[in-house]
C-alpha cells in the first residue's frame, strides 16, 4: 500500500460511491467477456462489508487457491515463513511448495506483479523485483523463456492507484494461453509478445485496482480445461 494512502484504510471508511459504482461496471464487462469465451462465471450476493467489520471481497483471488481438486482458503498471514508453513500443510499430495528469492522491495510479496506465466514455457517477470537467475533455480522454468518487462509503467494517477505500485501492469487474466485480459491503458504490455498481442482483449480496470488488483484478482480459476 502506498503510504499516502495508509490513513483511508481504516474500520467504516467505504471507498467513494463513484469509484464501487465504477468497480462494478468493470466487473460487469469483464463477466461479459468470459461468458462469451464459453466461461461459467459465478457472482457473489451483495455483501454488507461494513455491517461485517471488513473491507472487501473484491479480489477472491487473494483469498483462495486452487490446487488440483482442492480450494485452499487462505492464512492471511503477512509474516511469509508462517504462511508458507499453512500452505505446505494444505496442498494434496503430489504437490510441493518451493521459496522464489526476490529483491528487498516490499511490494515483491504481490506475487502477481513479480511473475506473469502467459502460456507454457513463456513467462515475463519485473526485473526490479526478480532476478533471471533466481528463476532458473527452480526446475520447472529451467527451460521456459522468460522475459523481463522492458519499461517502466506509467504511475496510474485517475484514480491515483492507493493499494498497489504501478506494476499492476502484470495483473492481467490469461484465458487459454492465446487470449489475455489487460488493462485498457496497458498496450505496451501486449507488444512484447506477438501472440499475446493478437489475443490481448483490452477493458478498463483503474476503478478494481483501487482494491487491490486488476482482472488477474478480481477472479478466481475453479477449474481449467487443458
Amino acid at each position: 500500500m502506498q503510504s499516502q494512502h495508509r490513513e483511508e484504510f481504516r474500520p467504516n471508511n467505504p471507498f467513494p460511491e463513484d469509484i464501487l459504482e465504477a468497480a462494478g461496471a468493470e466487473l460487469d464487462r469483464l463477466a461479459a467477456i468470459l461468458e462469451r469465451e464459453g466461461i461459467k462465471v459465478y457472482r457473489p450476493d451483495d455483501v454488507d462489508w461494513i455491517e461485517m467489520g471488513r473491507y472487501t471481497g473484491a479480489m477472491p483471488l487473494d483469498g483462495l487457491l486452487t490446487v488440483g481438486n482442492h480450494i485452499i482458503e487462505s492464512a492471511y498471514a503477512w509474516r511469509c515463513r508462517r504462511g508458507i508453513e499453512y500452505l505446505g500443510a494444505q496442498v494434496p499430495e503430489g504437490y510441493t511448495i518451493k521459496m522464489l528469492e526476490v529483491t528487498n522491495n516490499p511490494h515483491a510479496m504481490h506475487i502477481d506483479t513479480v511473475i506473469c506465466p502467459l502460456r507454457q514455457g513463456l513467462l515475463i517477470y519485473c526485473p526490479s523485483r526478480v532476478s533471471e537467475a533466481a528463476l532458473r533455480k527452480r526446475e520447472i522454468l529451467k527451460d521456459w523463456d522468460l522475459g523481463p518487462v522492458p519499461f517502466t509503467p506509467k504511475p496510474r494517477l485517475d484514480p491515483p492507484s492507493s493499494t498497489c505500485s504501478d506494476w499492476l501492469v502484470m495483473n492481467v487474466l490469461v484465458l487459454d494461453g492465446r487470449k489475455v485480459i489487460v488493462d485498457e491503458v496497458d498496450t505496451e504490455l501486449c507488444g512484447m509478445d506477438a501472440r499475446a498481442r493478437d489475443g490481448a482483449r483490452l477493458l478498463p480496470a483503474k476503478a478494481c485496482q483501487q482494491h487491490g488488483g486488476a482482472s488477474h484478482c478480481a477472479t478466481m480459476d475453479l477449474i481449467r480445461l487443458t
